[in-house]
C-alpha cells in the first residue's frame, strides 16, 4: 500500500488560504537562449550556413559549417537562425 504524504509547505499554504506555489520557478535555457543543438544557424553578415553542436554556459555555440566542415565557437549574439534553402 502507497501512502502519500503533504508536505508541510503545501499543507501550511492549504490551510492559510494561500496559493499553490508554482512548480517550474527557476529559467530554463530556452527562455534566454535562441538556440538548440541541430539548429541551423549563420552569421550576421555571412553566407555560410552550420549546424549548432554545443552551447557552453550559454556564453559560446558550437558551429560546424556544412559547407568546409570547420568548427567554430562564437557567442549567440553574432548568430542568427537560418533555413536550409537560404
Amino acid at each position: 500500500m502507497m501512502t502519500v504524504v503533504e508536505s508541510p509547505q503545501s499543507k501550511l499554504r492549504r490551510e492559510l488560504g494561500l496559493s499553490e506555489r508554482p512548480t517550474h520557478t527557476r529559467i530554463r535555457v530556452g527562455d534566454w537562449l535562441p538556440f538548440c543543438c541541430g539548429d541551423l544557424v549563420r552569421e550576421h553578415e555571412g553566407r555560410h550556413i552550420g549546424r549548432v553542436e554545443a552551447v557552453f554556459h550559454g556564453a559560446f555555440v558550437r558551429v560546424r559549417w556544412l559547407d568546409s566542415g570547420w568548427v567554430s565557437d562564437l557567442r549567440p549574439t553574432e548568430l542568427v537562425k537560418a533555413k536550409r534553402d537560404e
